[in-house]
């Protein structure tokens, strides 16, 4: 039985010589992205991220909800309970907090963040009123901040509930209305990213209760958050490395070769260890490297797709090596059970970038895995799909 460990991606923001202003932000929602009671939510590692960059920012709106001390600009327009409706026309029983149109006129925002729906489940809403309410709120966008950038979300998947088979049905018309505005918006030249959360959380180990993120789902959040803003922003192309060196330091290969690791195929790797039963550690470790044309990196993410081949629990570690120190840098341990399978863990660092790539253009990344408990098996074996660069040098703005 194959046990997926996930997808790690890493994501390393660097310092931009001259970075840009990028002007005011408007985040529109309910408490998913207001963000409480997560401290380090998606807009405080989204703010931390574009600071980090060398960004100005000023995020805007009259809220202050789910803004911990530390937040570095705590405004914005996320009310909770509110539906996609509400956010659009106002809620009658609160007329003063007024509603899209206003904020947009009011704060005339350079980018506009809109995330909503979740409390349109109650009740049930139609493929044609989902489109009719998130197309109201598109109206206002385009009516009173014409040259604003959109970043959409779609919503994430929800954890059972009585009503489990209806939700799934809400999400899919969610977000095959948020691809429709995507379509509308570019017809127009006009700036659009739509943001997956639906197939970037997963309800088990992303959620904190039935609907929303623990701190893990707000990391997985603001990565993409962050790097639709980038890619607005700096529209860089990207250099998709491939490996093209895999050392197995510690267990013994089983199966495939650097090869196998091109592509998510399920063609995998496999790494073989042998263990004293009852005991743990036994770890596997690889390191993988590849060959990067221009030095200068200044973004740089990774990821890696493996499965486990045996039960029991382990930890799976990810690190990129440091040119600078002379060390790997650990971005990520992963304890993994079989009762929970996390998916497309990021893996955030800040700083130079540039140190993970030596003055020959390499990068290398080292994966280790290890037994957390003891087991009676006495061999496991960890089998790797897929490992993955990008890398690229922005355009300044």
């Amino acid at each position: 039985m194959h046990k997926v460990i996930g997808v790690l991606s890493a994501l390393a923001v660097a310092a931009t010589v001259g970075a840009a202003d990028l002007g005011k932000f408007l985040y529109v929602g309910d408490s998913i992205t207001a963000g409480a009671p997560i401290r380090r939510n998606q807009r405080w590692q989204v703010q931390e991220m574009m600071q980090a960059a060398g960004y100005g920012f000023t995020f805007v709106g009259s809220k202050t909800g789910g803004s911990y001390p530390g937040i570095l600009d705590p405004w914005h327009e996320c009310h909770q309970g509110w539906s996609s409706e509400e956010l659009g026309k106002g809620r009658l029983t609160e007329p003063a907090e007024g509603k899209l149109a206003y904020w947009l006129q009011r704060y005339q925002p350079d980018w506009v963040y809109v995330m909503t729906g979740t409390p349109d489940t109650y009740p049930w809403l139609s493929l044609q009123q989902v489109r009719a309410r998130l197309g109201y709120l598109a109206d206002q966008i385009e009516t009173y901040t014409p040259n604003a950038k959109v970043v959409w979300a779609n919503l994430p998947d929800q954890k059972n509930s009585e009503d489990a088979w209806q939700i799934p049905a809400h999400r899919r018309n969610v977000d095959l209305v948020v691809d429709e505005l995507a379509a509308r918006f570019k017809a127009q030249g006009r700036q659009f990213v739509k943001l997956d959360f639906l197939r970037t959380l997963s309800p088990g180990p992303d959620l904190f209760d039935n609907v929303h993120p623990n701190e893990l789902g707000h990391t997985k959040m603001a990565l993409l958050n962050y790097d639709a803003i980038r890619r607005i922003q700096l529209r860089p192309t990207l250099e998709v490395l491939r490996p093209e060196n895999v050392a197995i330091n510690r267990g013994t290969l089983v199966d495939g070769d650097s090869g196998c690791l091109a592509d998510q195929d399920g063609v995998e790797l496999v790494v073989k260890r042998f263990i004293v039963p009852n005991q743990t550690a036994a770890p596997i470790e690889l390191s993988v490297t590849a060959a990067v044309r221009d030095r200068s990196a200044a973004f740089l993410d990774a990821w890696v797709v493996a499965s486990m081949h045996s039960y029991g629990d382990f930890v799976l570690n990810l690190d990129l090596y440091d040119y600078s120190a002379g060390s790997y840098d650990t971005l990520c341990a992963v304890h993994d059970s079989l009762g929970i399978a996390p998916a497309r863990i990021p893996i955030t660092a800040t700083g130079d970038v540039s140190r993970f790539v030596s003055s020959q253009g390499t990068t290398k990344l080292r994966i280790r895995a290890r037994t957390a408990k003891p087991s009676a098996s006495y061999a496991w074996s960890l089998g790797i799909d897929q490992v993955a660069w990008r890398v690229d040098t922005p355009v300044r703005p």
